[in-house]
């Protein structure tokens, strides 16, 4: 195999201003993508906040009872059914949520914004458990959102790196 030629100046150049070009575009992609979670991060759960939420009232009040279920128990959705105008309602308004999609719910439409939307929004959710974990949430709405093993593993690895 015969040696390249030393590049020349002008291939320098270009070299370092195709790197750079190339770094630009990076940046402006993932730029874009920073401000749109920052924009989701800012107006999550809004429809929690309007008065139009049907049930609003009585939702806020039952969530109090929740810190002190653990997540998918029979009393957790003996209480899911007590708020559920309000929790339709909900999920029905906002995107990061799997029953958005329809009946049954999947996270197959979702964005993939919309999965890392509700990954937080799990994460969050767990802090309110006293035995909240969010891996064990996971595993328990894979067969209830229809994912697999694939998805359960990259699901564990956003956790894993937001924590």
């Amino acid at each position: 195999m015969d040696a390249l030629p030393p590049p020349s100046r002008k291939d320098i150049i270009e070299y370092f201003y195709d790197t750079l070009k190339h770094k630009f575009y990076i940046m402006r992609f993932m730029f874009t993508i920073a401000f749109r979670l920052m924009w989701r991060a800012i107006v999550h759960d809004a429809s929690k906040l309007n008065w139009k939420e049907e049930g609003h009232l009585y939702a806020a009040v039952t969530v109090a009872h929740f810190k002190n279920v653990t997540y998918n128990s029979d009393e957790y959705k003996r209480l899911k059914l007590l708020i559920k105008p309000a929790a339709d309602h909900h999920y029905k308004s906002n995107s990061h949520h799997p029953e958005f999609y329809g009946d049954p719910p999947s996270v197959k439409p979702m964005s993939a914004l919309d999965e890392i939307e509700m990954i937080c929004d799990w994460l969050a959710a767990s802090k309110r458990h006293h035995d909240g974990n969010p891996i064990k949430s996971v595993e328990i709405n894979a067969e209830k959102f229809d994912y697999g093993t694939e998805r359960i593993e990259f699901y564990k690895k956003l956790i894993t790196e937001i924590r």
